[in-house]
């Protein structure tokens, strides 16, 4: 899938802004992921509209698939699953599984360090930094920066 360079410029900015609501208020605002979506979706209806189908596609699955494990599993927050869900609308299923492993490994490593060093991490981080770096690393891997 190509990245044109205003998607990418706009997805990072997205991606700093919703990571810092996410480690200030532990919340994604509804208003970022709209405003994030709706930019995607004019952009792709501008330079990649025979494939809107397709990231639609893959969005809505991610979001199934991470509802679930919101609901069943705990863990996620909703905001996350709503995230990745755009995500996964940005970059494909392939890529937003990729980001999502990324940002769990980063993660896991983030609490065990923390864990080592203070003794005892605490049990709720917010998720959105490990899915946007993980979004990052998962974008660069597929040659989109």
């Amino acid at each position: 899938m190509f990245y044109s360079e205003t998607k990418v410029i706009f997805l990072f900015l997205f991606l700093m802004l919703i990571s810092v609501a996410d480690i200030r208020f532990y919340k994604i605002p509804d208003s970022l992921l709209l405003s994030l979506f709706v930019l995607l979706f004019s952009l792709d209806v501008k330079t990649d509209f025979n494939n809107i189908l397709i990231h639609i596609v893959s969005a809505i699955l991610m979001f199934l698939i991470f509802f679930l494990i919101y609901e069943y599993a705990g863990g996620l927050g909703f905001g996350d699953v709503k995230f990745i869900s755009v995500l996964s609308y940005s970059m494909g299923f392939r890529t937003s599984v990729c980001a999502f492993l990324t940002a769990s490994l980063i993660a896991l490593l983030f609490l065990g360090s923390k864990t080592i060093i203070f003794g005892k991490a605490k049990a709720r981080i917010p998720f959105a930094p490990f899915l946007s770096l993980g979004s990052l690393v998962a974008i660069s891997m597929r040659g989109g920066l």
